[in-house]
């Protein structure tokens, strides 16, 4: 899904673009990641518009995304696993995104495909 919606997001910037000036080949890490953000913020918008988020300490980070600040927000890891991105526990996209980890691991079990994701959302 995230891969489809970077593709597409090439295909827009190319279609706009000189035949010249287009980029071709593989998709680049930037590409991936920028298309990821764009579903997260779709999926947030779509359900934290208001006072759902309850009684959480949210922020903005510099993306654009909801993030939570935790009680381990002091250690010295990396921002993205002290600060996750708020995310709809059953929501569809999520449950996709898992599914798309899920197979990047080979079909890791639970524990690390848990980890993995507690270190990127």
């Amino acid at each position: 899904m995230t891969r489809n919606t970077a593709w597409i997001f090439r295909f827009y910037k190319n279609a706009k673009t000189q035949k010249k000036e287009r980029k071709g080949g593989t998709l680049d890490l930037e590409e991936v990641e920028a298309a990821e953000k764009f579903i997260l913020k779709q999926v947030q918008s779509q359900c934290f518009s208001g006072n759902e988020k309850l009684n959480l300490q949210t922020f903005l980070d510099s993306d654009g995304l909801l993030r939570v600040k935790t009680k381990i927000s002091q250690r010295s890891d990396l921002p993205t696993f002290r600060f996750p991105i708020l995310l709809p526990s059953k929501h569809a996209v999520i449950g996709k995104l898992i599914f798309e980890k899920h197979v990047e691991l080979s079909h890791a079990g639970i524990q690390i495909l848990m980890s993995s994701l507690r270190e990127n959302y």
